[in-house]
């Protein structure tokens, strides 16, 4: 959905090293989105506090709510009590759904680039990055 992005690697980690999940949202064989998401503590020997959405993508944000009802699923599927989805200033839609849904701002981040290299944009739909990974 955007040049140069592949999330094949983070996947791939997180499921060798067992640190969550990735979900995939499909209706009948289309899939509409995927989110992959750690559960694992932070710190060694911690309890799990959230579920962290590392990567968020949607081919149409009209299924975000369903995203959202099954990351919260597994958040609770996992013994986890709550499910941390970081919203880059370019998705303002996302961000005012995630506050309809009575969704809490944590804390916000500051993106940086490099000037003449900007942070892409899907043209439709949502694409979400942590950029920690």
């Amino acid at each position: 959905m955007i040049p140069g992005y592949d999330h094949s690697r983070e996947i791939q980690l997180t499921d060798e090293l067992a640190l969550g999940d990735t979900l995939l949202l499909q209706k009948r064989d289309e899939l509409l989105g995927f989110a992959l998401c750690h559960t694992a503590p932070l710190v060694e020997g911690r309890a799990r506090e959230d579920l962290r959405v590392l990567k968020l993508t949607l081919f149409d944000l009209s299924s975000f709510d369903e995203m959202v009802r099954m990351l919260s699923d597994l958040a609770r599927r996992s013994g986890t009590r709550r499910v941390s989805i970081r919203v880059q200033g370019e998705y303002e839609a996302a961000y005012q759904r995630l506050i309809t849904l009575r969704g809490r701002v944590r804390w916000s981040d500051l993106r940086m680039t490099l000037s003449g290299h900007n942070e892409g944009r899907a043209d439709r739909g949502l694409v979400l990055s942590n950029w920690e990974i």
